[in-house]
């Protein structure tokens, strides 16, 4: 069989509150901003799959989670196996 893990991004469901580096609200309109927005959930992810020993995983996203897993497939391939997007 295979191992199922559900991680929340960081801010999201059961996860940790770090402080966030950025202004909340609308900076999705700032690319600079944009950029280092996804780097935060990015990077903390992969801190993680580093942290827990996972080499290689098939990931599953959903809404902002799809959004954000599909960047992360992208910015790390060799750490993807297969990609699933729900909703």
């Amino acid at each position: 069989g295979q191992r199922v893990i559900a991680v929340d991004w960081l801010g999201m469901g059961h996860s940790s509150r770090p402080e966030y580096p950025l202004r909340w609200g609308n900076y999705c309109v700032d690319s600079k901003v944009d950029a280092e927005c996804v780097d935060f959930f990015l990077d903390a992810f992969e801190a993680w799959r580093a942290a827990v020993g996972i080499e290689k995983m098939n990931l599953l996203g959903h809404s902002w989670g799809g959004y954000l897993s599909t960047l992360y497939a992208r910015r790390h391939p060799k750490r993807v196996n297969r990609l699933i997007l729900v909703s």
